[in-house]
């Protein structure tokens, strides 16, 4: 399933998380003795900066492991008597088993002289915390060696005041650490830890100028030793506060090919299809609030796939499903609303050469259906429990899916996160939109609008393709075809002879289903979209459908309408939900 408005996925997390992890593993806090005097530090300051992280030196379980981030952006400062506002301005490219990239812009405050944010972070781990934060840019000048600091949640003491290079040469700095050993117990293995964190703040001002992280992780995961090895740092490139430097930002590049646009289409959307939605470029943010969450999230993702999980107290794998009659029965409630038709979207997908699987468990039970969508980079997963969308998630390659069921959690992770203590369970996915399921009964078939909208042929299909191209970014020839081939209803809209729309409908039984309603960005608001649903609900009741589903985004309110003004009644909500969300609590990770 697609989803159609213009957005990046969780493009702010992966750059906030880089900056945690940069300064993350950082922060300590403990109050401040000594109140910061405002008229010392300029009203207004900026900065520009860098990050570079690495994941590497594996061995054992992590053997071979290791991805990398930069990460480039601009800070802007303003301050009173009483306040530090921070406005927040980045990008950051990350590559892995995977490349994504994605920017953000935030605005916070903070609190003087205690240098408190006051509502949410410029750090979106932070966001939800229950915890006092405190913030990483900026520390009172005047602190002597000695001092302990807070900074985000932890403690950092000052243990010199040194000069230190800088791009516009050395300037007196305030050297602050902390350093330690830790021990992890949770779903990325058993580990001990030994790190030092180390920042600089300009002894004038007290704003940052570096951060390095190293931390050296030694352990098991499933029983396998393994170890590997951590490294960040977080540079500023150019200051105000620093002379001989400029305000330019460091270019950080992107992902060959990434598409950020979703394109919205004139009325219901798409919901398997890759040409029914729009183009997606998945900025997986695969960053959490430590390593594992940063670096091996992707990675432990992967390994669920691999290893052993169990579902209702019984082992679980996925299957892989090669024709229609290797497809286990499917219980109705993994789909409430589309269970009519999961044979059909199977027939479907495996004639346009997708991936299709299901999760099976030891006693025979299929709990979870999951179809692919390479050239759209979603998937349609049908699994109410969390570890089964997960194994088929991770064995389908996207990390966007449409689903009928919220996924707030993975299971097998939430109950690392209680054998761990954890203060917080982690999510699982995040949503990235909502759509509504609307169901139509019998009703008198509609009339439309014959000398513009006519069933659709092979004939039509280069056409077809190409205004899927236009409108959604993907021509979806494959899909387009099977549809045809597979007998759902193709309809399109012709201007002078020009196809300027097309949608489709499938019939199983008395079931029938509207998607991929689509129409050309210059022929809208001209009826086009109505006069397509019209003919579709009109063709599908004369051969016998007693029920008609469909499904449309909730912010396409032209649709909506369109619809509802057949009749058609909400019956339940399909979200789009992203891996990009599913966090570790930084507790959990680290401890």
């Amino acid at each position: 399933m697609r989803s159609e408005r213009v957005t990046s996925i969780d493009a702010a997390a992966a750059m906030r998380r880089a900056l945690v992890l940069a300064a993350s593993v950082l922060v300590a806090l403990s109050g401040l003795s000594t109140p910061a005097r405002a008229q010392e530090v300029p009203a207004t300051a900026w900065m520009t900066y860098s990050v570079e992280r690495t994941v590497d030196e594996g061995s054992g379980t992590y053997q071979g492991y290791t991805d990398g981030l930069r990460a480039s952006g601009r800070y802007d400062f303003t301050r009173d008597a009483t306040t530090l506002r921070i406005a927040a301005d980045y990008r950051w490219i990350y590559r892995g088993e995977r490349c994504e990239d994605g920017a953000e812009v935030r605005a916070v405050s903070v609190r003087l002289p205690d240098r408190e944010y006051v509502e949410g972070t410029d750090l979106d781990d932070y966001d939800d915390s229950r915890e006092r934060l405190f913030t990483w840019v900026w520390i009172p000048p005047e602190l002597a060696v000695g001092t302990r600091l807070a900074i985000l949640e932890h403690d950092f003491v000052v243990i010199d005041r040194e000069p230190h290079a800088t791009p516009g040469g050395e300037v007196p700095a305030i050297h602050v650490r902390a350093e330690g050993t830790d021990a992890r117990h949770d779903a990325y293995g058993d580990f001990q830890t030994d790190y030092v964190d180390d920042y600089w703040f300009d002894a004038a001002t007290g704003y940052f100028l570096e951060s390095r992280y190293v931390e050296h992780d030694r352990g098991a995961l499933e029983g396998v030793s393994g170890s590997f090895t951590w490294t960040e740092a977080v540079r500023v490139s150019g200051a105000s506060y620093l002379t001989g430097t400029s305000a330019a930002v460091e270019t950080t590049p992107s992902c060959a090919g990434a598409v950020t646009t979703r394109p919205s289409t004139d009325a219901d959307a798409g919901f398997l299809a890759v040409f029914l939605g729009s183009s997606v470029c998945l900025m997986f943010a695969v960053f959490g609030g430590t390593l594992a969450a940063l670096g091996a999230l992707v990675w432990l993702l992967r390994r669920i796939s691999r290893r052993k999980v169990t579902i209702e107290g019984r082992a679980a794998r996925v299957r892989p499903i090669a024709t229609r009659a290797n497809l286990s029965p499917i219980p109705s409630d993994e789909s409430p609303h589309f269970a009519a038709f999961l044979g059909h979207f199977v027939d479907h997908a495996l004639r346009a050469g997708e991936k299709v699987a299901v999760v099976d468990l030891d006693d025979g039970r299929c709990v979870g259906l999951g179809i692919g969508d390479a050239e759209g980079r979603v998937a349609s997963i049908f699994a109410r429990n969390g570890d089964a969308c997960e194994l088929l998630r991770a064995h389908l390659g996207p990390s966007e899916l449409f689903s009928e069921h919220r996924h707030e959690t993975i299971p097998s992770v939430q109950q690392a996160a209680i054998r761990a203590a954890a203060p917080t369970l982690p999510l699982a996915y995040n949503v990235v939109e909502t759509f509504e399921i609307l169901e139509l009964a019998p009703t008198e078939a509609p009339a439309y609008d014959a000398s513009v909208v006519s069933r659709m042929t092979e004939a039509d299909l280069p056409a077809v393709a190409a205004l899927s191209q236009e409108v959604h970014g993907v021509r979806g020839e494959r899909w387009l075809s099977s549809a045809l081939s597979v007998g759902d209803l193709g309809f399109v809209a012709k201007i002078d002879g020009v196809v300027v729309g097309y949608a489709f409908a499938s019939v199983v039984g008395d079931r029938a289903r509207l998607y991929g309603n689509t129409v050309g960005t210059a022929h809208r608001s001209k009826g086009l979209g109505r006069e397509l649903a019209r003919a579709r609900v009109a063709a599908v009741f004369a051969i016998g459908a007693s029920r008609v589903v469909t499904e449309v985004a909730t912010w396409n309110v032209a649709s909506l309408e369109v619809v509802r003004s057949l009749g058609f009644a909400k019956v339940g909500t399909m979200w789009v939900e992203t891996a990009s969300a599913l966090r570790v609590e930084r507790k959990l990770v680290r401890r």
